[in-house]
């Protein structure tokens, strides 16, 4: 018995729907605007009890359902485009992401040089080579530039937003120069504040590192975050070439979280390690420090283990 009432209901239900769409339709309301069981929709169980509800014969009935439909429509169109929009944006800000980094990894690679460790291990080879990776900004940071911005926002194709970052590209590349010459020079007044002035680091063979990264490349210059908070974060000294490294944003702030602060309200403090201290080797794996191996002077990466300060 209930088999047969069951089907009837659904018959009864598809017909109601089936008058109500061709009513609908004939208003002028899409076929997407009638699908209102999405995840973008916030009317859906007034919808449902509109749509069920059982229909008298007489006209009127009609009358007082299609306002109530419409209205319900005209929010649900509202919402999917709101959808769609947010939709499109996302994909943008993926693409804007992979070009920033095709940027990255290609205009602002990363640089390999020779170095000619002081302090040498018995057997060790007395030329190696380091890398250094340039700061880059934090992509959530450069969507606030102008041109990525206008990308980002802008409602338009993915095909269309490429041909604004081609054509915008020299503009952003030089943006990315600025904010790293921003960077370099923050950290060397903060070093160089009140203190001696300091050298450029020896044994670093590359004609296209400047003086000032030399100087926040030596070995006995560290950074500390007095700013986060995050305990560990604060007492660890990290190095220049570990900021670079790891991105600013992400040792500014608490971990995962990104803070924009201008440069000159953050509280690091710099410090620099005793010339010639004896045992530091010692001290360093106390604090877990990474272990790099130094020229005259300067930090350089690798795992040869070796910690002298000249």
């Amino acid at each position: 018995m209930e088999a047969p009432l069951h089907e009837e209901m659904v018959m009864r239900l598809t017909q109601r729907w089936t008058e109500i769409d061709s009513q609908l339709r004939a208003m002028g309301w899409e076929p997407n605007d009638m699908d209102i069981p999405n995840s973008w929709s916030t009317k859906q169980e007034e919808w449902e009890a509109l749509v069920e509800k059982p229909r008298s014969d007489d006209d009127q009935d009609w009358e007082d359902l299609v306002p109530q439909l419409a209205s319900l429509l005209e929010i649900n169109h509202n919402e999917r485009l709101q959808f769609e929009s947010e939709t499109r944006q996302q994909a943008r800000a993926k693409r804007l992401d992979a070009l920033m980094d095709m940027i990255k990894f290609g205009d602002f690679a990363m640089v390999r040089f020779n170095v000619i460790p002081q302090f040498l291990s018995s057997g060790a080879d007395p030329s190696a080579s380091a890398t250094y990776q340039a700061p880059f900004p934090d992509f959530n940071e450069t969507l606030e530039w102008t041109v990525l911005k206008r990308l980002h926002e802008n409602d338009v194709s993915l095909l269309e937003m490429d041909e604004g970052f081609q054509h915008h590209e020299k503009e952003i590349m030089t943006q990315v120069i600025e904010w790293q010459f921003r960077i370099h020079q923050y950290f060397l007044d903060l070093l160089r504040a009140g203190r001696q002035t300091l050298q450029p680091a020896t044994g670093i063979y590359n004609p296209n590192l400047p003086d000032g990264l030399k100087v926040l490349l030596r070995a006995d210059v560290l950074f500390c975050n007095l700013a986060s908070r995050n305990r560990v974060q604060r007492k660890t000294p990290l190095t220049y070439g570990m900021l670079s490294l790891w991105g600013f944003s992400s040792v500014i702030g608490a971990p995962g979280v990104l803070e924009r602060k201008s440069w000159a309200s953050l509280s690091w403090s710099s410090c620099l390690v005793p010339r010639g201290s004896k045992g530091y080797a010692s001290t360093a794996n106390k604090h877990r420090y990474p272990q790099r191996v130094l020229s005259r002077d300067a930090e350089l990466w690798g795992e040869f283990g070796l910690w002298e300060v000249s």
